[in-house]
């Protein structure tokens, strides 16, 4: 099972194999010990499936970001692929009506058990249900040895921006860009990772960078949707 994700068909998979009476009980051990070994990271694609870019979904600044306190990390997707450890597999999430917790599996010993679960990896490990589908999950999965709870992944250069939305540093009419928040990222980040700032005003969703200018320059804007923030020449 997959730790902590929100979904219950993963969280609490109950994993049925086929009856084989020499080694059911073994077989059926080590296909749950082995999906055990697999951590993954979740990320949201600009797939547009509901027209929204992965920043520009609401939902999930309110799940994953407190609530529009935290942070969005964007990556360049092709950079943090090509980056991955050998033995990382990655892949959209495919999202259906059907899935529920019980998985079936189809394997008749104990040497099958590694190779039946990559062979299927896909199918176990990339399949939720259709509600979910407004996260536009692409996800990274690899599989590790050892009784570490955590995994982590090395990104390198693959991530450009941070994107801001709020913070609890400032009052209301006070700028962002006087926020803790803003400051700290400032400092500490390399200056080829931007600040992004992500503002909603009269039912329109705006992305400003102030990177050379106080004033901010707008990349983004719902209205009109221009640009794509890889053609964005933000270089100071």
């Amino acid at each position: 099972m997959l730790r902590r994700t929100n979904d219950v068909c993963e969280y609490a998979k109950t994993i049925y194999n086929e009856y084989f009476p020499d080694s059911k009980d073994s077989v059926l051990e080590n296909i749950e010990r082995e999906i055990y070994l697999y951590r993954q990271i979740s990320l949201s694609e600009d797939k547009l499936v509901f027209g929204r870019r992965g920043f520009d979904l609401q939902q999930m600044w309110g799940l994953y970001a407190d609530n529009g306190y935290g942070v969005c990390l964007v990556f360049d997707k092709d950079e943090i692929i090509g980056s991955l450890p050998e033995g990382c597999v990655s892949g959209a999430v495919n999202y259906g009506t059907d899935i529920t917790p019980c998985t079936m599996t189809n394997v008749h010993c104990n040497n099958d058990v590694l190779p039946y679960i990559k062979g299927n990896i896909k199918t176990i490990f990339f399949n939720k249900r259709k509600e979910w589908e407004h996260e536009q999950e692409y996800r990274i999965l690899n599989r590790f040895n050892g009784n570490e709870c955590e995994q982590y992944l090395p990104f390198y250069n693959s991530l450009k921006y941070i994107i801001l939305q709020n913070s609890r540093t400032i009052n209301a009419n006070d700028s962002i860009l006087n926020s803790c928040e803003y400051n700290c990222l400032s400092r500490l980040l390399q200056k080829n990772i931007h600040i992004l700032v992500y503002n909603s005003f009269v039912n329109k969703q705006s992305l400003f960078c102030y990177d050379t200018d106080n004033d901010g320059m707008e990349l983004w804007n719902s209205d009109e949707n221009y640009t794509q923030l890889s053609d964005i020449d933000t270089n100071h």
